[in-house]
């Protein structure tokens, strides 16, 4: 019990340092097309995730809901560029925060399959910047739109 809680502990901390960092690369470096009001928009939303895991109630007191608000609060910086993204993984890994930078679309395509509510969020959020920035072809987008239909019948959605 003891080292679990410890475990949880641990991760509770390196997911708070994740957040300072997400909130020092949004004020250091706003992204392109953000507006001051944007940028206070987004570091409120990631405070929120922030508050809301290290404040969890007992039974979710969990590593499984520190790795949703972890998933949460990369998302952005999974899915974009420019100087904030690269910030971030910078400060990541000086800090020795063990979170890795993932391109989740090429894994998911590779293995032709979305396996979970994550990976289905992300690829429902990206899909189509993805085909209209050129980072998938026409045969992939269709590939997606197949996986996701598959996704949503197995879920009943």
């Amino acid at each position: 019990m003891v080292a679990k809680e410890f475990l949880y502990k641990t991760e509770l901390d390196s997911f708070c340092k994740m957040c300072d960092v997400a909130f020092d690369a949004y004020k250091r470096f706003k992204p392109e097309g953000f507006s001051d009001e944007d940028v206070d928009s987004m570091i409120i939303m990631l405070k929120s995730i922030r508050d809301d895991t290290v404040n969890a109630s007992k039974p979710y007191r969990t590593i499984k809901n520190i790795q949703i608000g972890v998933n949460m609060i990369l998302t952005y910086f999974q899915e974009a560029s420019g100087e904030t993204v690269e910030f971030f993984w910078k400060e990541i890994k000086r800090l020795g925060l063990g979170y890795k930078r993932k391109n989740m679309m090429v894994n998911i395509l590779r293995r032709s399959n979305i396996k979970d509510d994550i990976e289905y969020d992300f690829v429902k959020d990206v899909i189509m910047s993805y085909l209209d920035e050129g980072l998938i072809t026409d045969m992939e987008f269709k590939k997606l739109n197949d996986m996701i239909f598959t996704f949503e019948q197995k879920k009943g959605r």
